[in-house]
């Protein structure tokens, strides 16, 4: 009691002798407490407003949304067998469900009159063989012009709605078969991939020196090796998580499968292109050719090492991004 009342004196005594001084202060003091509100006001309204709208960050841009998702819009992803996905088509139903939500409604029927019941979405793959009336396209590719069956699909070619293709020569073939306009939007959407699969990254330390990537049509050569250098070795038909969780695990990937050489290449992995003699190049110079490079392939796995990585792509993925039809996922206001 008695150290309150000196406490409370003592006060009484400074605001006496300074009154001018300490009123100063107060209001210094008020007029900083001011400033902070304010500021934490613009900052919070700023936080609401970007959680309302859902504004897209580089790693996110397309998860932006400005209307509730249709589910009667479906992709199209080829599958080798009930059983057994191939790496890059099942990429595409990993990717698109990303972009557009868990409610995905998917078509992976073999027989035409199935798959072409309802216009649908095409993407990751040499695909556009399923292509049907009313289509959509983003970024798929053709397998081989030689082999295509054009005059089958001049009808169809017409009526697609093409956003993006995967290189200059699928885009080149279908303009000048199907008398089509194309636009020159180009790249395999699985380079998409790290900004959505933020979970997956590259290791600081590698713990595969090189890994193999077999087609399923090579997945019958065993483990190889080149030298004195041991190759981790898998196929393409694994669960597609753990080929990732492989690529990033790897300081160079050889691969006979596309999709091996770009989802290496999209996490910044250095990759080489292993030729085949059971796979046509088309697709590998379309893919290439879409990132500013040439093609340059190894033909044996010592000749593969040697060369090591591939240069950088040189391909700014905005186009692409951007060209993914979002429209046909949002409900009509």
């Amino acid at each position: 009691m008695i150290a309150g009342n000196l406490i409370a004196v003592f006060g009484i005594l400074i605001y006496k002798v300074n009154k001018k001084t300490l009123k100063n202060t107060l209001y210094q003091t008020r007029q900083f407490s001011i400033s902070v509100i304010f500021i934490l006001l613009i900052l919070c309204t700023g936080a609401l407003v970007s959680q309302v709208f859902n504004f897209g960050t580089a790693n996110n841009v397309l998860s932006l949304r400005s209307s509730p998702m249709r589910k009667n819009f479906s992709l199209f992803y080829w599958k080798k067998s009930d059983t057994i996905e191939n790496f890059g088509d099942k990429l595409s139903h990993i990717l698109v469900m990303s972009i557009v939500g868990a409610n995905l409604s998917l078509i992976t029927a073999q027989k035409q009159r199935e798959y072409c019941k309802t216009p649908k979405l095409l993407s990751i793959g040499s695909i556009f063989r399923f292509a049907c009336k009313n289509d959509v396209i983003w970024g798929s590719g053709v397998l081989d012009s030689v082999t295509f069956p054009s005059k089958s699909y001049s009808k169809i070619m017409r009526t697609l709605d093409i956003r993006a293709v995967r290189g200059p020569r699928t885009r080149q073939f279908l303009m000048s078969t199907f008398n089509i306009s194309v636009p020159r939007v180009y790249g395999d959407p699985a380079l998409l991939l790290p900004y959505y699969l933020t979970g997956y990254k590259k290791a600081l330390v590698p713990t595969i020196s090189r890994l193999l990537i077999l087609h399923y049509i090579d997945a019958k050569r065993g483990p190889a090796i080149a030298g004195n250098t041991p190759i981790v070795t898998i196929n393409a038909c694994l669960p597609w998580d753990q080929i990732i969780n492989l690529i990033l695990q790897s300081e160079l990937v050889i691969s006979t499968s596309l999709h091996g050489i770009i989802v290496a290449e999209a996490f910044g992995i250095p990759a080489r292109v292993l030729a085949s003699p059971q796979i046509t190049l088309f697709k590998f110079h379309d893919y290439f050719e879409g990132t500013r490079r040439k093609l340059r392939y190894a033909n044996n796995l010592s000749e593969a090492i040697q060369m090591g990585g591939e240069i950088p792509m040189k391909l700014h993925l905005t186009k692409l991004r951007k060209a993914f039809p979002m429209d046909k996922f949002e409900a009509k206001s």
